[in-house]
């Protein structure tokens, strides 16, 4: 009876240990997919009344769904342009402040006491490298993403479902509603109480980010 109840423990074990190898190797098949659904999610909770409003004004869901995809998309690729062609139009600023910071380390090494030759080697390999990491900072940025094809499959996943959480958003959000909750209306309560939270979240987020921009 003993040897009986080992051995179905040692089963037991043995498939606890074959099931999170399972898991794990489930989570890994998929973890390229989880970044671009939380973001497909969380643009579809910001501009699905978007698409609703579209829709109110007599065009089809889908097409409302692709027009507000390409909106979104050209308004990413505007932000993008405009965050390297900054970096790009302040490099000459930069590698000035770094001088400007090399300098005073210098000066300071040299009130410190240490070897004038140590102080100038590392000034002038300072010096140096400055132009090559703010001319570099934009191009690898730039073609780091255009050149990764793990990224190009993830903005090619993240569109996709983007589009179909847009295209039947309220069938999505039954069909949740309808797991969440003892019934399906308290459900539905919870998933449009977490998305409002969501859109008041990131409104919030956009008008103080704004106001810090224009003080800046």
């Amino acid at each position: 009876m003993a040897l009986r109840k080992a051995g179905l423990t040692s089963w037991l074990w043995l498939g606890v240990a074959a099931g999170v190898v399972l898991l794990v190797l489930f989570l890994g098949t998929i973890s390229g997919l989880v970044v671009p659904f939380l973001i497909a999610l969380i643009l579809a909770m910001l501009f699905h009344p978007l698409v609703d409003r579209l829709e109110r004004t007599r065009l089809s869901r889908t097409v409302a769904s692709l027009l507000v995809v390409a909106l979104t998309l050209a308004a990413v690729i505007a932000i993008l342009w405009v965050l390297v062609a900054g970096i790009l139009s302040q490099s000459e600023e930069m590698v000035s402040q770094v001088r400007e910071g090399v300098a005073f380390l210098v000066d300071a090494a040299k009130r410190s006491n240490l070897p004038p030759e140590l102080i100038e080697e590392l000034s002038n390999r300072a010096i140096e490298g400055a132009p090559q990491v703010a001319s570099g900072l934009a191009t690898w940025f730039s073609s780091g993403l255009s050149g990764s094809f793990a990224f190009f499959l993830g903005s090619f996943a993240a569109v996709f479902l983007f589009y179909s959480l847009l295209e039947d958003w309220t069938g999505v959000t039954t069909w949740v509603g309808s797991h969440l909750g003892p019934s399906p209306e308290l459900g539905a309560t919870l998933v449009a109480d977490a998305t409002a939270t969501v859109r008041e979240y990131f409104s919030a987020l956009t008008l103080s980010s704004l106001a810090v921009s224009a003080i800046i």
